[in-house]
């Protein structure tokens, strides 16, 4: 009897609860709307990815190249010295000018030049003249019934000869002086130095003018012993000289069959083809020499290779993921390393975004290089 009542209750208590839920109101259709937007934006919302660019890889030629320091120099360099101390007559230069071959630089007094031969030629007479006294009284000495040969008067007389020899180089010298009061150039170039001045005194004991010949420039570049076979006479050279913001080509005219006994290294003279307006002896450059050239190789950037201790990695992109691929090197040119093992052509190697990126990194292509 008491479940019967308990299950008349039951059925009471459902029929008031469908009663109540027939008797609400259907839901806010604007709502419903607004819901189903907020889902739908939701489900819209972009993965997370990294941006990147990329370059296709295709077979290209690059050069292992070496740098050098250098600086460049004339052809030769050519001091202007009297033979003999004078007055300076006329200066005809000044530092900058251009001379021609057999131009004539400065002129010394004559007057001057030639007192100084004569004062030669009367101490080349007083040296001749004691020379034939020792003479004579050698001769005299020997003539004397008895007398022993002088081991002295032959010592003496060795002497006095070459005093005389040393007053005729003085006197020959002198007349040579003479004859070149006339200084000229022997080489077409460029006055670098002038330490004389008109009615000043020009001495042997320092150049009067310096003449640079520039008719063929050169860089001198420094080549440690490792590397004197691979710089070798013939070689191509590419100078950058940044003074006035010029390149030029070269090639190596010699190399030092010896090292510079201060710097144990070894001197090489690069001839410039051509030489870029401005230049100057003196400029210091930089010269890269082509060592190593390989054609048609996989080879990429090299500021995208990852080091990772002893091993090296390259990220490429893949299905929109990035990949980290174990990567084999070669020869490096500056701008490019070869890939000896680990890349194939065509694949597409990240080289903006890669250090954001890890194996397997969602990947956005924002822009593909060539």
């Amino acid at each position: 009897m008491r479940k019967k009542v308990i299950s008349l209750g039951l059925i009471s208590l459902l029929s008031f609860t469908v009663l109540i839920g027939c008797g609400e109101k259907e839901p806010d259709s604007e709502k419903l709307a607004q819901e189903e937007k907020v889902i739908k934006k939701a489900e819209e919302k972009p993965k997370d990815y990294v941006p990147v660019s990329v370059e296709k890889l295709k077979p290209r030629d690059i050069s292992e190249t070496t740098t050098f320091s250098g600086e460049i120099v004339p052809k030769q360099e050519v001091t202007l010295v009297p033979q003999m101390p004078g007055k300076v007559e006329s200066l005809n230069v000044k530092v900058g000018d251009v001379v021609y071959s057999d131009e004539i630089v400065f002129t010394l007094d004559n007057s001057d030049i030639q007192n100084q031969v004569n004062q030669a030629d009367q101490a080349l007479s007083s040296a001749e003249s004691s020379y034939d006294q020792a003479k004579e009284q050698k001769e005299q000495a020997e003539n004397v019934p008895g007398m022993p040969p002088g081991a002295s008067e032959d010592a003496s007389l060795a002497g006095i000869e070459a005093q005389v020899d040393q007053a005729q180089m003085a006197y020959d010298q002198a007349v040579n002086a003479l004859d070149d009061a006339e200084i000229t150039s022997p080489v077409e170039g460029v006055v670098s130095q002038v330490n004389i001045n008109e009615g000043g005194i020009a001495t042997n004991a320092q150049p009067a003018v310096v003449i640079l010949d520039i008719s063929d420039m050169y860089v001198e570049i420094d080549v440690p012993e490792n590397m004197v076979s691979v710089v070798h006479e013939g070689l191509d050279a590419d100078i950058n000289i940044s003074a006035v913001n010029r390149t030029s080509k070269g090639v190596v005219e010699n190399i030092s069959p010896s090292p510079d006994e201060r710097t144990q290294l070894y001197k090489s003279r690069i001839l410039i083809n051509e030489v870029p307006k401005d230049v100057k002896a003196g400029m210091f450059v930089k010269v890269n020499f082509d060592i190593n050239s390989k054609q048609d190789i996989i080879a990429v950037k090299s500021d995208i290779i990852i080091e990772d201790g002893e091993k090296n990695y390259v990220f490429i992109a893949e299905k929109d993921k990035a990949v980290k691929k174990l990567v084999e090197l070669g020869i490096e040119s500056g701008e490019y390393t070869e890939i000896v093992k680990g890349l194939q052509e065509d694949q597409e190697v990240l080289v903006k975004g890669q250090d954001y990126v890890e194996d397997g990194t969602e990947l956005k292509v924002i822009r593909g290089e060539s």
